[in-house]
């Protein structure tokens, strides 16, 4: 046994496998520039490409200016990648940082200085203020907010820190909280947050965002909350009320995964020309639906559009109930791409469409039924549906694509001149 564990462990990729997995998200403290020092041997046997993958921190808590200047002095620097200031002594020496440093944690006060841009590889950024009680003005944050790192994932800052600066959040976030407030972060148009914990309030945005996207977010919206300019609204896991007055009428799409209340009258605005509404099986009753949408996702519906207007603009519908009402809805369009999770074909034969890409999307494929396909068309793609007589293609046809695995040509009029299958 022992002879196997030896010849194990001189395996140096078996050893530093092992090793890693041990450490694997845990924070190993450096109590001091002593202990740095003292330990370097051990902890440089981490790799960096190793603590990213496992989620290694070999943090080091610095509460002193001298303490500061020794570690950016000392050879050993580099093994730390998490780093925790006192910036009441220390200060915010951002330049000064070095770039092994993936986590920067750093208290700022009015009283604290600093200079400099933070090293690009920064991903996880917390300023906090030890004064809880008053709100915090220092051009500090400013120059820190608007000179973000392009690496970033996640960023915190203090609920009462008073920021007034032109901002570009860097495309990399996932997770800013809890920020009081956004509204000085002057000419921002997007912001993609991964998370956000606090409630959005009234001012807390800035008037230039025309695009919002938060993954996690689940408290009730308020009027007046999201900016009259806003024009793509994507949150993820919402599923609180959405009352009228809420949706800003600049509005041209919106994503709501898990929304699932009922919709009231107008509650949409009708300038949308996109609406995804994947887990919504509520009813639909008048005015809700816009007419002027060229997009619609209803992957859970399975309830009646009767009351949908007609939708002349409609170019992607994505629903699980196809019948009569979705028809009637359609009926005017020329050109429209459908995909339906019903078994369900109605007849859309007298319908107006001339260009068709339906796929149906069940378990097993689909037989294709008479008097289905509109009389008109010209150009059909069908996925998900097998053609297995003929006169079910309508002469008209001049261009058909198609799933089906050696397809039988003599099923296709002779009219269909463009034929796309697979082989």
């Amino acid at each position: 046994m022992d002879t196997i564990f030896y010849l194990v462990w001189r395996n140096k990729y078996i050893r530093g496998y092992i090793r890693n997995k041990v450490c694997q998200d845990i924070v190993i403290d450096i109590l001091g520039i002593n202990d740095l020092n003292k330990n370097y041997q051990y902890l440089s046997l981490f790799t960096e490409q190793d603590k990213i993958d496992n989620n290694i921190q070999t943090c080091l808590v610095v509460n002193s200016r001298d303490d500061f200047d020794n570690y950016i002095n000392s050879e050993h620097k580099d093994v730390v990648n998490d780093l925790e200031l006192n910036g009441s002594s220390t200060g915010l020496p951002c330049n000064l940082i070095p770039h092994k440093v993936r986590r920067l944690l750093c208290s700022v006060n009015e009283q604290t200085t600093g200079n400099g841009n933070l090293p690009e590889t920064l991903t996880d950024l917390m300023v906090y203020t030890t004064d809880l009680s008053t709100v915090v003005v220092n051009p500090v944050l400013g120059s820190l907010v608007s000179n973000l790192p392009t690496s970033l994932k996640r960023l915190c800052l203090s609920v009462n820190y008073d920021i007034n600066a032109t901002v570009q959040l860097p495309g990399s976030l996932e997770v800013m909280q809890p920020i009081k407030r956004l509204s000085h972060l002057s000419h921002l148009s997007y912001l993609r947050l991964y998370s956000l914990v606090s409630q959005l309030e009234k001012g807390m945005l800035p008037s230039t965002l025309e695009s919002l996207s938060i993954y996690s977010y689940d408290k009730l919206l308020l009027p007046d909350v999201l900016p009259n300019g806003l024009k793509d609204l994507g949150l993820y896991k919402y599923n609180q009320p959405l009352n009228v007055g809420v949706l800003p009428p600049s509005l041209i799409t919106l994503k709501l995964n898990e929304f699932n209340q009922e919709l009231e009258p107008f509650a949409l605005p009708q300038s949308l020309k996109t609406v995804k509404l994947y887990k919504y099986s509520n009813v639909i009753v008048a005015n809700v639906l816009p007419s002027s949408l060229t997009s619609l996702n209803l992957n859970d519906f399975d309830g009646s559009l009767e009351h949908a207007p007609q939708m002349n603009q409609l170019s992607k519908l994505s629903i699980s109930v196809f019948d009569t009402w979705v028809t009637q809805m359609i009926s005017n369009l020329k050109s429209i791409k459908i995909r339906s999770y019903d078994d369900e074909q109605l007849d859309i034969r007298d319908t107006s469409i001339q260009h068709l890409d339906l796929c149906l999307a069940l378990a097993e494929r689909a037989s294709l039924v008479p008097n289905y396909i509109p009389k008109e068309i010209k150009t059909l793609k069908l996925e998900g549906i097998d053609i297995k007589s003929n006169d079910l293609i309508p002469t008209s046809c001049i261009e058909l694509t198609t799933d089906i695995k050696d397809l039988d040509l003599d099923l296709i009029p002779s009219s269909t001149t463009h034929i796309y299958s697979n082989k």
